[in-house]
């Protein structure tokens, strides 16, 4: 599964904190990347916050951060939803 192209659906954070977390995804070498909602933190949320997504790549960094200097997070549980759409790249045709 390492060299599939995987299709990320979404995630879901466990996530405590004060201020917005910013979710960003990018693409293994960083050439695309996709911008998530920002999740409001709170000290006791109560639920997990999920953000859809719609990213397609064979490795994808998910990048997790603040938007304020003396905020602060605390991540207790990180789930990534993924499936595996293709086994590798189309390969190129022989003319």
């Amino acid at each position: 599964m390492a060299e599939s192209i995987l299709h990320f659906g979404g995630i879901t954070l466990r996530v405590n904190g004060t201020g917005f977390a910013r979710l960003t995804l990018f693409s293994l070498d960083r050439v695309q990347s996709l911008v998530l909602g920002p999740i409001t933190m709170a000290t006791s949320p109560g639920f997990e916050p999920v953000r859809i997504c719609n990213f397609k790549q064979q490795r994808t960094l998910y990048r997790i951060e603040t938007t304020v200097i003396d905020e602060y997070m605390k991540i207790n549980r990180i789930v990534m939803w993924v499936k595996p759409t293709e086994t590798n790249y189309p390969a190129a045709r022989n003319a």
